[in-house]
């Protein structure tokens, strides 16, 4: 059981700052961005070592501002979370079987 538990893994990561379009900065942006988005580098690490092991899961968590509808949130909350989908498909295309 042990073993199997190691060839998975979750992310599960969020940040918002529920502003307006107009309050936006780049610094804000950029905040909610690299902590919703760049947490997938960490799939290159997990995926070389999915490989050598002929399998395991990716469990990426989104949100329901990204496919149906906006949030409270933020523009750039919504942004990331749409993105962090597409990623995740696009890694489901590239490696997932």
């Amino acid at each position: 059981m042990t073993q199997r538990l190691k060839d998975n893994v979750a992310i599960v990561t969020g940040a918002a700052q529920g502003m307006g379009l107009a309050e936006i900065q780049e610094k804000n942006w950029d905040l909610v961005m690299n902590v919703n988005l760049k947490v997938l580098l960490f799939c290159q690490a997990v995926i070389s070592e999915m490989v050598i092991i002929s399998g395991g899961a990716i469990v990426n968590i989104s949100a329901l501002a990204a496919p149906w509808h906006a949030s409270l949130a933020g523009f750039q909350y919504v942004a990331a979370k749409a993105g962090l989908e597409g990623l995740t498909r696009q890694l489901a295309y590239d490696w997932g079987k």
